[in-house]
């Protein structure tokens, strides 16, 4: 999640920033993405809260970070907080329901791809 500094120690800027629970959770995700186990099953899409809310509402996301699970546009699991290891269970569980789910990857300005999340998900 980011959002804006409006005033730390006098110096105002506009400058959008990383929150540190919001760094930890970035590099957690990537990590799973990356991870040989779940390249070809998931698909991972990070929104700016302050550019969705929304959508945030739609689904009831009250905390940072919230991990919502999509399978055919609906949502079937979620996890309020991070905890990476917790969250590797959570999406071991949800492919292992599933079963092997192919995706397209879709990478955020992060990753060099852009994707249209509110079409993604509805």
């Amino acid at each position: 999640m980011s959002g804006y500094l409006i005033q730390e120690n006098n110096i105002a800027s506009a400058q959008p920033f990383l929150i540190p629970v919001c760094k930890t959770v970035n590099e957690g995700l990537l990590a799973i993405r990356r991870d040989p186990e779940f390249m070809e099953q998931l698909a991972i899409c990070r929104l700016n809260a302050d550019h969705f809310c929304d959508i945030l509402n739609a689904e009831n996301v009250n905390a940072a970070p919230t991990v919502l699970f999509y399978h055919q546009a609906k949502i079937i699991d979620r996890v309020d907080g991070f905890n990476q290891n917790d969250l590797i269970k959570k999406i071991k569980l949800n492919i292992n329901t599933l079963g092997v789910v192919q995706t397209t990857e879709i990478k955020s300005d992060n990753d060099s791809t852009t994707i249209d999340v509110e079409n993604k998900i509805k």
